[in-house]
């Protein structure tokens, strides 16, 4: 064979091996899945419950009439700051003062009527005396003495039922005088006007059983303010007075107030659309410790409560949690001897009475509270964590939840600094136990956090 010839055939067979190469390459890089991978931290973790409700003051007094009248006077704006017993508008006064006057003269006529009734009852003992001096004598009869008698007791009588009068009178006359104060209403706390429903010429009317009165004006005190925000059902039983809660009023988007749970409703508040519940929710009441600038009632707000709190824990991603069925005969046959801290994860599958001793050891990681426990297919949560370039589930049990982690309570001995599987959520969804995986690449401008 000449030399060309053989130097031809060995190229051909480096560029045949290199294809080949390049092919099995390829290939082998298809079976590994790109996965977004973080390592187990130690945080500090707040769980928060989320609500929103609206601005009110604590004290807030609607003013309405107390005495039925046309209004003659508005002596506030809506705005205005008013103490303690200041006037805010007159009703016409004129029917009270006219009632009061009509009871002050029929006073002075009882008063009369009992000086006269006095002097007919002088009279008409003065006749029974002449009469009995007569009778003494034989001059009267005992028919016109006896009537004599009579008389003197019927004005005692008419004298008795006039003085009566009076004091009914004057109890009357002292209703019609506070009758009279009411056609200038008060104020009864110091606080701001934040409604004005009323001007002057318009007409109050008092409220009855089935009528209620019709609120003039209202009249809050906006230096002690509450927040009423509706917290479902499902995270209301862990709200309670006391736990601290930050808000965000929309008004001001950028600022964050204080605030402290002081009541906890337990009368449910349920939504209906169309005839049919759409959910239940309960009222939390909280008390707000920090000034809101420009505070009006009824402005819109949310609120995160903290319900408990973790100092220095192990945490993990939300996002990072997955639910898997614990044994797969997979993971039996695949699994490494030292694949991980899973007792599950063994080289050869266990006995049978072994199995179910790991099953239950499973499900007694996944089940850290009566709301997180196997799913109606069997699955438990857990974490897929990262060794030597695979992934293999770990069944955890969890602790409270954070605004972005889960508290990690039992990690089957997962440990700070265990790299564990994040996303993307089809690849939490798709990898067995055993896949091979590997930092996905970030795309140019994107941040090491993704």
């Amino acid at each position: 064979m000449k030399k060309s010839t053989k130097i031809w055939l060995g190229v051909a067979v480096l560029a045949a091996g290199g294809i080949g190469f390049q092919a099995k390459k390829a290939h082998d890089e298809k079976l590994v899945t790109e996965v977004d991978i973080k390592r187990i931290e130690r945080k500090e973790l707040h769980s928060v419950i989320s609500a929103s409700g609206k601005i009110k003051p604590k004290t807030m007094v609607n003013v309405s009439a107390a005495v039925s009248g046309k209004v003659l006077e508005v002596c506030v704006h809506e705005g205005d700051q008013v103490k303690q017993g200041q006037r805010l508008l007159r009703i016409d006064p004129t029917p009270f003062e006219t009632e009061v006057q009509q009871l002050a003269a029929s006073i002075e006529s009882a008063k009369a009527n009992v000086e006269l009734q006095h002097a007919n009852l002088r009279q008409s003992e003065s006749t029974l005396r002449r009469s009995e001096a007569l009778a003494a004598q034989g001059l009267v009869t005992a028919e016109q003495l006896e009537t004599e008698r009579t008389t003197v007791d019927v004005e005692k009588a008419r004298l008795n039922a006039i003085e009566q009068e009076l004091p009914r009178l004057a109890a009357s006359i002292d209703q019609a005088r506070h009758e009279l104060t009411k056609v200038d209403v008060l104020s009864d706390i110091a606080g701001t006007v934040t409604a004005l429903n009323i001007e002057a010429g318009e007409f109050a009317f008092v409220g009855a059983f089935n009528n209620p009165a019709t609120v003039l004006l209202t009249v809050a005190d906006l230096d002690v303010i509450e927040a009423l925000v509706e917290v479902d059902e499902s995270q209301a039983v862990h709200a309670k007075p006391g736990e601290y809660a930050e808000l965000e009023v929309d008004a001001h988007p950028d600022w964050v107030f204080k605030g402290v749970v002081t009541e906890v409703g337990h009368t449910p508040v349920t939504k209906q659309t169309g005839g049919e519940r759409e959910g239940t929710s309960y009222m939390v009441k909280l008390l707000v410790q920090d000034q809101i600038p420009g505070v009006r009632p009824g402005l819109t707000c949310s609120a995160k409560i903290r319900t408990d709190e973790r100092v220095n824990v192990v945490a993990v991603p939300i996002q990072a949690l997955t639910l898997r069925k614990p044994m797969s005969e997979t993971l039996w046959k695949n699994a490494p001897v030292e694949a991980g801290p899973s007792t599950a994860l063994a080289a050869e599958p266990p006995a049978p009475e072994k199995k179910r001793e790991a099953a239950a050891e499973a499900e007694r990681l996944a089940g850290s509270n009566a709301t997180r426990r196997m799913d109606d297919e069997g699955k438990v949560e857990g974490l897929l964590y990262v060794r030597d370039g695979k992934a293999w589930f770990q069944p955890v049990k969890l602790g409270i939840t954070g605004e972005k982690d889960f508290e990690l309570v039992n990690s089957g001995g997962l440990e700070e600094g265990a790299e564990i599987i994040v996303g993307p959520y089809k690849a939490l969804r798709t990898l067995k136990d055993g896949d091979q995986v590997r930092q996905q690449q970030k795309k140019e401008g994107e941040s090491a956090n993704g």
